[in-house]
């Protein structure tokens, strides 16, 4: 339960309009480096073996195409 509503609100308003800003190099990088960590993660354990992640890896044309609808989305939000 939620004692005070008022600044329960402005406590969700600071996460929904949270954003993060990095910076990245436009360089490929090798298959093995994106690699070793997911087949790492695919043999850990996880609670209750739920195995509850996902990954999704793009490169080339469909990370672009990513990064295009991912702008749009933001532009929409703003």
């Amino acid at each position: 339960k939620f004692l005070n509503k008022e600044k329960n609100m402005e406590t969700l308003d600071a996460i929904m309009s949270r954003k993060a800003t990095g910076t990245y190099l436009d360089k490929d990088i090798g298959d093995s480096i994106i690699k070793e960590p997911i087949e790492t993660a695919a043999v850990s354990p996880s609670y209750g073996s739920t195995q509850p992640w996902k990954v999704y890896v793009a490169k080339g044309a469909k990370l672009d195409k990513l990064r295009s609808i991912w702008k749009e989305c933001l532009m929409l939000r703003i």
